[in-house]
């Protein structure tokens, strides 16, 4: 469970990668917007995403191909993802302190946060994800440039056409 903001632009994140440490297990992804914050013990807060049944792990990073996920830019998420086995895990690294960022590049940064049991059991900090995102920016709808164009060329010649009376 940990935190991501957001840059300023869109973002829609495609993948996740991490150390899924079962050879086959389920998984889930829950997300809230906002952030973790006071929302650490309060699961009817956030929205399961995503899931995924036999995901095959083991050693070193395996990968999951989510439903995109769509960030609004400027904003804070938390993220929870959880093994639905009780032996099942994923694997992280120990941190520093929660809120620390851990990666970051223009567009996102993750922060440390929590080791949390399944579903929204023992926790444990400071606790760092130990995997990678995949994200593509968000196409940034243009404005309605032809019918801005036409609307100022009908102006115009309307004026043209306008006489003066005397």
């Amino acid at each position: 469970m940990f935190d991501i903001q957001v840059g300023s632009s869109d973002l829609s994140l495609t993948d996740i990668a991490a150390n899924f440490m079962s050879s086959s297990a389920d998984y889930e992804l829950y997300y809230i917007a906002g952030g973790i914050g006071s929302n650490l013990n309060n699961p009817g807060s956030w929205t399961l995403h995503d899931s995924i049944s036999s995901l095959a792990g083991g050693s070193g990073l395996s990968v999951w191909n989510i439903a995109d996920l769509l960030l609004s830019a400027n904003t804070m998420y938390g993220l929870y993802l959880t093994s639905t086995g009780g032996s099942d895990y994923i694997g992280y690294r120990n941190g520093s302190s929660v809120g620390d960022v851990i990666a970051s590049d223009s567009n996102l940064s993750i922060l440390s946060g929590y080791g949390r049991s399944h579903p929204f059991g023992g926790t444990f900090s400071p606790r760092s994800f130990a995997g990678s995102l995949s994200y593509d920016i968000a196409a940034v709808p243009l404005p309605a440039a032809g019918f801005l164009l036409l609307g100022a060329l009908g102006g115009a010649a309307a004026l043209r056409r306008r006489k003066k009376i005397n």
